[in-house]
């Protein structure tokens, strides 16, 4: 008997309100309870109000009501902190990571490093990385800002290879979930030739071809179908798929009640003591409070910061609100040494 199942798939959607509400229109239609759904990670962007409201855990309600079976933590999400990391993971049953914990190597709590899906009367293991290398296979490349978070991943070979033979005899088939970046997974990929399907992030790549799938900047879906006969399962279909644009009063309704809340909880005034001024091309207090700030916060012998982190001055009242409005890109400090 010839079956089929279907493996949707995204990536870095980035709070991106405008696609998750095409791709809640697409889903809702077209996936069937044999299908599967999978993100690579970056839901959460810190530049989003709706994330800033209750870290990230209202951004992710958003893509669960899409149909999500399964996501890896991405640096958007590492960049909640170990704390509200673990707060997400508790809420939501579906996050995965192999390769991140703390600084001194304590998992983070309820975080799986894999799952097992029964689907077309086949398992198909999915284990998740988090990004490790950067661009250039350097290691340990996004520590240096995660570690300032209480969160650390590790080189993902051996973590990946253990989870394998933890799960022995328990799959037909196995997916890699990673948000490691197109030229790391394909790496990966030679390393471990027991993956038969990655599902790729973090480089914004578009690309897709056998065994491989990733969808740009939350700018295409995925569509992956595996045919299973006898046993034998078959990759037939690897699709990126331009959604349409749609209407979709279901999903609007619930943007503009998280788009809602997250507007009252922002816009609460914060304790302040005056305004700072800003100059963008000479010294201002603005800019030596936040370097002030970073002095103070980390064991360091110098704070350094640029100028175009602000559009402006910052004047009371001030909220976490009007600070996203004064600071839209994030700040994320790092500590290195100067020789």
């Amino acid at each position: 008997m010839k079956t089929s199942i279907r493996i949707f798939h995204t990536n870095d959607i980035h709070s991106n309100g405008a696609f998750l509400k095409k791709l809640h229109a697409y889903m809702i239609r077209e996936k069937r309870p044999e299908d599967l759904y999978f993100d690579s990670g970056d839901i959460i962007d810190l530049q989003s109000p709706i994330v800033q409201a209750d870290a990230g855990i209202s951004e992710t309600s958003l893509l669960v009501e899409c149909g999500l079976d399964g996501i890896a933590v991405g640096n958007g999400e590492t960049d909640l902190g170990h704390a509200e990391l673990t707060a997400l993971v508790k809420h939501f049953d579906c996050f995965m990571s192999a390769n991140i914990g703390a600084n001194d190597g304590t998992p983070v709590e309820d975080l799986p490093a894999s799952r097992i899906y029964e689907r077309g009367g086949i398992r198909i293991l999915v284990i998740a990385l988090s990004p490790y290398y950067n661009e250039h296979f350097r290691s340990s490349g996004y520590n240096v800002f995660t570690t300032m978070k209480n969160l650390r991943t590790v080189p993902p070979e051996e973590p990946f290879r253990r989870e394998l033979e933890r799960r022995k005899g328990q799959y037909d088939y196995c997916v890699l979930l990673s948000h490691s970046g197109h030229l790391i997974e394909r790496e990966l990929m030679k390393r471990l030739p027991v993956i038969d399907l990655c599902l790729g992030g973090h480089s914004h790549a578009v690309e897709h071809y056998p065994g491989y799938t990733q969808s740009g900047k939350g700018a295409f879906l995925g569509r992956i179908t595996l045919e299973i006969e006898d046993g034998v399962i078959r990759e037939v279909e690897n699709l990126q798929i331009d959604l349409p644009e749609a209407e979709d009063e279901a999903f609007d309704a619930l943007y503009r009640e998280k788009a809602a809340f997250a507007d009252r909880v922002l816009s609460e005034e914060l304790p302040s003591l005056g305004a700072l001024s800003f100059d963008p091309f000479r010294e201002s207090p603005l800019i030596n409070f936040i370097c002030d700030a970073l002095y103070d916060a980390f064991d360091v012998d110098l704070a350094i910061m640029h100028g175009g982190i602000s559009e402006g001055d910052l004047t009371p009242p001030v909220s976490k609100k009007s600070l996203l409005e004064t600071f839209p890109s994030k700040l994320n400090p790092a500590v290195f040494p100067v020789q």
